[in-house]
């Protein structure tokens, strides 16, 4: 058996943007958490507080209201 085999995937442009899209809600998810170490805040609330909100914009991210922030493998 070949320890260093490559495997290589085609995926259309349909399927790679269905797949960014979920990893975006789930990055989101993830990054609206609140965490102790923030003192209540989220890391996307430290993010926009750091860099500023048009950044956040720039860079496509969005802010998961907390009542709505989902860490389960059902979210995709």
């Amino acid at each position: 058996m070949e320890k260093n085999k490559k495997v290589w995937y085609a995926y259309s442009d349909e399927e790679l943007s269905k797949i960014e899209e979920k990893v975006d809600l789930m990055m989101n998810n993830i990054n609206s958490y609140p965490r102790a170490q923030y003192h209540g805040k989220s890391a996307y609330e430290m993010f926009v507080f750091l860099y500023g909100q048009e950044l956040a914009n720039k860079l496509g991210l969005k802010e998961v209201p907390k009542n709505q922030v989902t860490l389960k493998p059902e979210l995709i």
